[in-house]
């Protein structure tokens, strides 16, 4: 089985995680050959990843024997599986104001040593193998708590949209590929919009896939 042969949870979610892992392989044989926790930085940081499926915090979670923080969408954290969430220590993302709270958090945790999980295009790419627009969240988690990002990408067969049956539909190899380990301050970036834009780039270009984003209002242009 690939990954980590430590778990990264204690308590029930350890006996879950017990059962998740070989399960997990059985059904998606993932290939890890470039995503390493060797290669890992050792503090905290941001782990960032196109979303293909979801599968997806699963296939970054058991990759690594540390636990990943993930931030998700408040209206997916519904029931049954809320109390799963609240386990996991998930960070609800309401788009809005009130998510000021949920940043500082994200911060703090990754400035105590801790790793966040985000998918910034915020739902499952749609059309498949395509790269939507992304939040700037991530980067700007990155950049307050000066952390690196680790930004990787994800290759899975079509989703079903569901998570439950992603999670248990058998499939093809899923891919997850470490795209580099970016300082995004040493970079010289201090602004989150930008920032942004470099992690999206890079993993439009490493995938080769079709960019899908709405162009932005300030460069349409309208004849006169």
């Amino acid at each position: 089985m690939p990954g980590p042969m430590r778990l990264a949870y204690r308590g029930w979610l350890g006996c879950v995680e017990v059962v998740a892992r070989p399960l997990f392989w059985l059904l998606h044989r993932p290939d890890y050959s470039r995503f390493r926790e060797a290669d890992m930085p050792d503090g905290g940081f941001v782990i960032v990843a196109n979303h293909a499926s979801g599968t997806d915090p699963p296939l970054l979670q058991i990759g690594l024997s540390r636990p990943i923080r993930f931030m998700m969408a408040v209206e997916q954290m519904r029931w049954p599986l809320g109390p799963f969430w609240r386990a996991l220590r998930v960070l609800p993302v309401r788009f809005s104001a009130d998510d000021a709270g949920t940043l500082r958090a994200a911060v703090r945790h990754v400035k105590d040593g801790g790793i966040i999980g985000v998918f910034p295009e915020g739902s499952i790419e749609r059309p498949s193998r395509t790269v939507q627009a992304f939040a700037p969240g991530a980067a700007a988690i990155a950049l307050i708590a000066n952390a690196p990002v680790v930004l990787c990408w994800i290759s899975q067969p079509l989703s079903t949209r569901v998570v439950l049956l992603d999670s248990f539909l058998p499939r093809r190899r899923a891919r997850v590929e470490v795209i580099g380990v970016i300082d995004l301050r040493a970079e010289g970036f201090r602004d989150a919009d930008a920032a942004t834009a470099r992690l999206r780039g890079a993993i439009l270009e490493r995938s080769g896939w079709q960019d899908a984003a709405p162009p932005r209002a300030d460069t349409l242009r309208t004849d006169s």
